[in-house]
């Protein structure tokens, strides 16, 4: 299917029957749609050693309260380069890790949510579809066909 021919079958949704071109392109324009990617190991390494947390957390004797957790992160950092955000185990691998952290008052909620941010983006519809930087005489002529 030719760009014309997606954004045809695309315009045709009742969202876009009250809409004037313009207003079709720029709805089709927005970037409100996430898309779920990975979040990187070095990420939660890097946010850690900025709160001053990684060396500290490498240099525990056994004793310290949040020891398991402190151990448990490293190894879990070390062994996993990345988690796949649309993989629902290593989701859940994320999500039991940072809240490990947060629980253990190791990082805080909105630290983890900086980390946590960056394994997602915005992307467009019409770059969901299929048909990035649609154009508007594109718009026009699918309207038309």
């Amino acid at each position: 299917m030719n760009r014309v021919e997606t954004l045809r079958v695309e315009l045709q949704l009742p969202e876009y029957t009250a809409l004037d071109d313009s207003a079709r392109l720029a709805s089709l324009h927005v970037e409100d749609i996430t898309l779920a990617g990975s979040i990187n190991s070095l990420t939660i390494a890097a946010k850690l050693e900025l709160e001053n947390k990684w060396a500290s957390m490498n240099d525990l004797e056994g004793t310290e309260p949040y020891y398991d957790t402190a151990f448990h992160t490293t190894l879990v950092i070390n062994t996993f380069e990345s988690f796949d955000m649309n993989d629902t185990d290593q989701n859940l691998v994320y999500t039991r890790l940072v809240n490990a952290l947060v629980n253990n008052n190791i990082l805080t909620q909105e630290q983890v949510d900086e980390i946590t941010a960056t394994g997602y983006s915005l992307i467009s519809r019409d770059t969901e579809i299929g048909v990035s930087d649609s154009s508007l005489w594109e718009v026009e002529q699918a309207r038309t066909s």
